[in-house]
């Protein structure tokens, strides 16, 4: 339950939670007389966010490499459901 929770509900509040974060850090340069934006600090981290969560949503597929998947399928009038072997 909780592994279903984390997979949903995390990669939805995320984006607004470091969203929040540099806007917090944004305010504090600003007040201070930084007003730059570290575009490449930005593109960065957003990038070695994207590479971390196709990697985790790889090894959390669950399926072996070896594995074949096969569709499911009419076999003398019944629906045979879809397997992997």
């Amino acid at each position: 339950m909780l592994k279903k929770l984390l997979f949903t509900v995390l990669p939805l509040l995320a984006p607004f939670v470091l969203y929040g974060i540099y806007w917090w850090v944004a305010r504090r340069q600003t007040q201070k007389g930084l007003s730059d934006v570290p575009w490449t600090l930005l593109f960065a981290s957003g990038l070695v966010l994207m590479i971390i969560g196709l990697a985790t949503l790889r090894m959390m597929s669950g399926y072996d490499i070896g594995l074949e998947y096969q569709p499911a399928r009419l076999e003398d009038g019944k629906l045979v459901p879809a397997e992997t072997k």
